[in-house]
């Protein structure tokens, strides 16, 4: 099950809406003017789900190749990315914001 939520931030209605699931956070990593974008809304979603209680999120960014998931999709097929996500997904902790961050700069 997928869903998009249209920025980086969730409604309070939205985050009841996926409670019953492990979500997976794939944002783009399109570059903003000073930050990526994607890495920004990945650590306040996540970070939001965490204070929600939700016990399991996982993440994963885009091959570096691909800035967002669409560009992938469109040269490769939809079997690519499921198999990337599972590939490279990894759990989304109180700790990730910190790593995330230290890695981009």
């Amino acid at each position: 099950v997928g869903c998009a939520i249209g920025g980086k931030f969730m409604s309070e209605t939205q985050i009841e809406m996926i409670r019953q699931y492990e979500p997976v956070l794939a944002f783009d990593a399109d570059a903003g003017f000073k930050k990526d974008a994607g890495l920004q809304a990945l650590i306040e979603v996540g970070r939001s789900l965490l204070e929600k209680g939700f016990p399991k999120i996982n993440y994963v960014r885009p091959p570096k190749a691909f800035k967002d998931w669409n560009k992938l999709l469109v040269e490769k097929n939809a079997k690519t990315i499921y198999d990337y996500i599972k590939h490279y997904e990894k759990p989304f902790t109180s700790f990730t914001p910190t790593i995330l961050l230290s890695q981009n700069i």
